[in-house]
Order: structure tokens, then C-alpha cells, then sequence
């Protein structure tokens, strides 16, 4: 209760002191009249963009009729460029190219100003959130070559920085390092702090990626100096996100909510939605990896119900289209003035072009005529020869799809199914102790409660590993590839796993050599070991024995977890990785398993540049071998 309150506290303190602003500005409004009307109006719509869309949309509508009636370009640009900032704000992205189109259509034909610099700068980033990367480039070089023309550093060097950005989002790391870093020299030449620590955050973007995780956490900090300054809240929001992120992938969580919780309350206040859905999606994914899947799913819940209305296909579509059409329509407009200004000489041109044209057509008819025969045969041959590459590749595609659709149906059979018969069992048994406690003999009772533990555990496991299995199809999860020990891991794998062996009276033993070094993702071999060798014990009855073995040969090593179970049939063989043909057998004491492990192990070893294998022989054991590489052989 307490927190609430403060929470309302707080909002109420944030609407009386835009209620102040609002009130000034609408003071101003009742006093003035032309420019100076028309500004206030651009003030007061973006107070009211955290507020009141359709109050927002009425301030510009206002604003435009007065430019317009002033017959004032200049004004109507500026008029146009907040409005474009607005909807960005918004990520109502449409709106905000349509209007700064329109504002670049007014500056198109004067000197450069620094109006036109915003207006060119803002499409520049747009493109870049929309992953325009090529349209992105050219309004930002455009936007530094004009600013050097009018003596604006700041605007030159921010434009430069957007160029490094577009470097380093297409992998070319080298090169943003260096322009960056050039910038970040010239900005602190002139003393430009806004521009030093834009630079030292985008630093710390370009390590984060290049795996150099402390180092960008430093610049992330560093560029945290502007969060007291109410100028520049969206600067603010990325930047704790970013170092949320980071500390969430150090695995230290309570700073990592700390931040995201800072970024989501920052980006609620000032209505962003795109930065409010990323915090959202930020706090489910530390608290998923904290196992409070409460906490997880609200937020969850939040970033998935902003995400359709701001990245839709359709508005991006639509986007493109209407930059194409500015830019044809200013071509258009080029070759008209041309046209104009050169008349005499283009009707001389003209003639001798049709004169040329109808030469040309009369030796093509006579040519054609000559040849038609023989090129008729080779045509006919073409278009056979075309037909059938088209059948060929349509036929690839329905393939595509087929299995496309397996997967997408597998994996909600796996969530509908998988996941909700656990619940049903922990329910069921959970409501009868409750009920019928007393009455229940006590060996009834402990019976209930293994079974209720045994399903939850199962839904982790599960849980897990949809989740790992989810990452790596939307490429969240990033392969981080480093040299360990490998008899580390197995040791603290089997420690793990040695109570459940113990209850079926299982042999669970190492022979990994003590100075095997692997090159791989830690988390990922870890996640593959473990998965097998809870498989193995679930799949091997009791006095049995499992294995893990490692053997060295050149560049590579081989790993082999090996049990004396039930084994593999040999027709279900081929279908252990494949996850729209799921494999599904209860364990020797009936344990339950989704079959989504293997599929895991399969995808977790290709990304670290290995295989897997298996071989088993039906009543006498199975056999999966790893393959890796030799973290000595990468240290040479």
C-alpha cells in the first residue's frame, strides 16, 4: 500500500508540473496572436503527448493553419518538424516520416538552415530504427556535410556518431571503433559533453558486442551523467537498458533490476512506448532467469501487448512507399525545371530522336523479320527450361512450408500439452491433501507430495528449455565462446545429478581427463551434458551404470555420455532431433520428458561448430557422442 501510494505521489507531482507549464503556455495563447501564437502551440501539443493524443493532434493542427496563413515556410517547416518529433516519440513512425517529408519539401530549394539539419538528422534515425540502413546512411552524411557548411559542430559530429552506429549494427566493428573514437576526440576538443557521452554510450554498444562486457559496462555508467537533466529522457532510457542488459548477463540481477526498473518508470512517464516495451521485455527475461515466473509473465504480458501496434510489416511497408513516392515526385520536379529552362534546345533534341527511333525501329523490324524463325525455337526452349526452374523452386517452397508448420503446430503442442498436464496433476493432488488431509494414511501422503514435487520438477526442466529453445530461434541467446575446463563442468554436472541416480541405485561416474580444455559456450555445453545425462538416468533402470568419457585427438574432442538402459528403437532413431517429429518415452520409473532436450542439444552444439551423434542398440544401452573443439589447439 505504502508503494502505491508513492507511486501515485508521484504522478500526481509529475501532472501539476506539466499542469503548470500547460497553464503558462495557454496564458501565452490568449495574449498573442501569429509566430508567437503558433510556437506556443508547439510547446503545449508536446506536453500533451504523455497526456492526450487527440490534444496533441488539435496544438499541430492549429499551429499549420497559422503558417499557412502567415504564408511563412520557415514556420510551417519548424511546425512540421515538431510535429514529426512527436509521433517518433509516439513510434507512431508513419506520421512521423509523412510530416517530415513534407518539412524537407519546404527546405529542399533554400540554404541550408538549421531547421533542414533536424528535419534530414530525424529521418536518419527513423530509417535506422526501421533498419533502413542504406536510406539511414545518406540522410546522416547529407545532415554532416550541410552542418560543416553552416559552422554547426554539434549536428556534424552527432551525424558522423549515426554513421558509426550504422557501422557497428552491420558487424563492422573495426570501423565504427575508429570513427567513434575520432569523434569522441573532436568532441572533446570543442568541450561538446551532449556529444561525449552520446559517443560513450555507443562505445559501450560496439564492446558490448564484440563480448567485451565489463569495458561497455564503463561506458554505459559513464554515460548515465545526463539522467538529472530532463532534456534528454529517451538518452537516459537506453542507457539504463543497456546497462541492465549487461549486468543481466553477468548473471548480477538485483542491479540489472534496478536499472530496467528505472528505464520502465522514466519511459512510462514520458509515454515511449517502443523504450517502455523494451524495459518490459528486459524485467520478464531477469525475472525468468530468477524462476519468479509470476513477475516474468506480467511483464511479459506488457512488451508482447505493445509490440504488433509498433513494429508492424504493414507500417513499414507503408513507410517505404511514401519515401519513394517524396523522392520520385522530387525527381520528377528536377527534370521539370530542366525542361523549362532548356525548351528551344530539347524540341531540336526531340526531333532527332524520333528521327534516331524510327531508324532504329525500321532495321529492328527488318532484323526481326530476318531472324524470327530461328529465334523462335530458342525462345520456346527458354521459357520450358524457365517453367521448370519455377516448378522446381515452388516445389522447394511448399517443402518450406510443410515443415515450417510442423514446427510452429509441435511447438504449441508442446506448451498446451507438456506444460498444462503437470499443472493439472499438481492441482488435483494439491486440492485432495487439502480436502482430505487427515484422512489420507500417511504413506498415501508422502506419495502425493513425491508425485507433486516430480511434476514441478519436470515443468522447470521443460520450462527451461523452451525458453533456451525459444532464444535460439529469435537469436537472443548469443554464442560467447571461451576456454574451460571441461572435467569442471561434468564434476558439478554429476554432483547434481547423483541423488537421483542414488534412488535407482545408478553407477554415475567421470573418466574426463582433469586438463581437458574445450572452446565453446560454457552455458550452452553445460545445458547439453546435463540434458543427456538426466536422459540417461531417466532411461536406465536400477543397479545400472552411466558414463561420461572425453577422448583428445588433434584439434578435436570427443565427449560420450553412455548408459546400459533401455536403449532406442531403431525406427525412432531418426527422429531424436527433429522437433516436428518428436520422439516421447517415459522413463524406467515412468518419468515424463517432452522430447524438447535433444532438439536443444542438437541446435546448442551446431552453434558452437560441433556435432552430435548416437548409437544405440535396443535393451543393451545408448551412446551420444559430442564433438568440439580443443580449447589448446585454439590457444596455438
Amino acid at each position: 500500500m505504502k508503494k502505491l501510494l508513492s507511486v501515485i505521489s508521484l504522478f500526481l507531482i509529475q501532472l501539476l508540473f506539466a499542469g503548470s507549464q500547460i497553464d503558462s503556455l495557454e496564458n501565452v495563447l490568449n495574449s498573442s496572436s501569429g509566430e508567437k501564437r503558433a510556437n506556443a502551440l508547439i510547446k503545449l501539443a508536446t506536453l500533451y503527448q504523455s497526456f492526450s493524443v487527440e490534444r496533441m493532434e488539435s496544438y499541430h493542427n492549429e499551429a499549420i493553419k497559422i503558417a499557412v496563413s502567415l504564408k511563412d515556410e520557415k514556420l510551417l517547416a519548424l511546425v512540421y518538424y515538431n510535429i514529426s518529433k512527436d509521433y517518433y516519440m509516439l513510434a507512431r513512425y508513419e506520421k512521423a516520416v509523412s510530416f517530415l517529408l513534407k518539412g524537407l519539401d519546404l527546405t529542399e530549394k533554400n540554404p541550408v538552415t538549421k531547421i533542414k539539419l533536424k528535419i534530414i538528422y530525424l529521418l536518419g534515425i527513423v530509417n535506422r530504427d526501421l533498419k533502413n540502413y542504406d536510406k539511414s546512411y545518406n540522410y546522416f552524411k547529407q545532415t554532416a556535410e550541410d552542418a560543416l557548411t553552416i559552422n554547426e559542430t554539434t549536428d556534424y559530429l552527432l551525424s558522423r556518431n549515426e554513421i558509426a552506429n550504422l557501422m557497428s549494427l552491420q558487424e563492422n566493428y573495426t570501423g565504427a571503433l575508429k570513427e567513434k573514437k575520432e569523434v569522441l576526440k573532436l568532441a572533446k576538443e570543442k568541450d561538446d559533453t551532449f556529444v561525449i557521452l552520446c559517443c560513450s554510450h555507443d562505445l559501450g554498444v560496439i564492446y558490448e558486442e564484440m563480448g567485451e562486457k565489463r569495458e561497455a559496462l564503463k561506458y554505459y555508467l559513464e554515460s548515465t551523467k545526463l539522467e538529472r537533466d530532463p532534456n534528454f529522457p529517451r538518452e537516459i532510457i537506453i542507457a539504463y537498458g543497456s546497462i541492465a542488459r549487461i549486468y543481466t548477463e553477468l548473471g548480477e540481477y538485483s542491479p540489472a533490476i534496478e536499472f530496467s526498473s528505472k528505464s520502465l518508470e522514466l519511459a512510462q512517464k514520458f509515454n515511449l512506448r517502443k523504450e517502455i516495451m523494451e524495459a518490459a521485455s528486459s524485467l520478464a527475461i531477469i525475472y525468468s532467469a530468477l524462476s519468479n515466473y509470476k513477475e516474468a509473465y506480467k511483464y511479459l504480458y506488457k512488451a508482447n501487448s505493445l509490440k504488433d501496434s509498433i513494429y508492424s510489416e504493414e507500417s513499414s511497408k507503408q513507410l517505404n512507399e511514401l519515401q519513394t513516392k517524396y523522392e520520385t515526385e522530387k525527381k520528377n520536379n528536377e527534370i521539370l525545371y530542366l525542361k523549362e529552362a532548356q525548351a528551344s534546345q530539347q524540341n531540336l533534341r526531340n526531333l532527332l530522336f524520333i528521327i534516331i527511333v524510327l531508324v532504329l525501329v525500321i532495321a529492328f523490324i527488318i532484323y526481326r523479320q530476318f531472324l524470327h524463325k530461328k529465334k523462335t525455337a530458342s525462345l520456346f526452349e527458354l521459357k520450358n527450361a524457365e517453367l521448370e526452374n519455377a516448378n522446381i523452386k515452388l516445389a522447394e517452397s511448399e517443402t518450406n512450408l510443410k515443415e515450417l508448420n510442423a514446427t510452429k503446430d509441435k511447438f504449441f503442442s508442446i506448451i498446451s500439452h507438456d506444460l498444462r498436464n503437470p499443472f493439472i496433476s499438481i492441482i488435483g493432488m494439491s486440492e485432495i491433501l487439502l480436502e482430505d488431509y487427515k484422512e489420507i494414511p500417511e504413506e498415501e501422503r508422502i506419495n502425493f507430495i513425491i508425485q507433486i514435487n516430480s511434476a514441478g520438477k519436470f515443468t522447470h526442466h521443460l520450462l527451461e528449455n523452451l525458453l533456451n529453445w525459444a532464444g535460439m530461434q529469435t537469436e537472443r541467446i548469443k554464442v560467447n565462446k571461451t576456454n574451460f575446463n571441461l572435467r569442471e563442468v561434468v564434476d558439478e554436472i554429476i554432483q547434481l545429478n547423483s541423488t537421483n541416480a542414488k534412488m535407482k541405485s545408478i553407477e554415475l561416474f567421470s573418466s574426463v581427463h582433469e586438463k581437458t580444455i574445450i572452446n565453446a559456450d560454457k552455458f550452452m555445453i553445460d545445458t547439453v551434458i546435463r540434458n543427456l545425462v538426466s536422459n540417461a538416468i531417466k532411461f536406465t533402470g536400477e543397479g545400472g551404470k552411466i558414463s561420461v568419457s572425453s577422448e583428445t585427438k588433434d584439434e578435436k574432442i570427443f565427449i560420450t555420455i553412455e548408459d546400459n538402459g533401455v536403449g532406442i528403437q531403431p525406427e525412432n532413431l531418426k527422429k531424436l532431433f527433429r522437433i516436428d517429429n518428436q520422439v516421447k518415452t517415459k522413463g524406467t520409473a515412468g518419468e515424463a520428458g517432452s522430447g524438447l532436450g535433444l532438439i536443444l542439444c542438437k541446435e546448442f552444439i551446431e552453434k558452437n561448430d560441433g556435432t552430435i551423434a548416437v548409437e544405440s542398440e535396443q535393451g543393451k544401452g545408448s551412446r551420444f557422442i559430442l564433438t568440439l573443439n580443443n580449447g589448446y589447439a585454439k590457444q596455438l
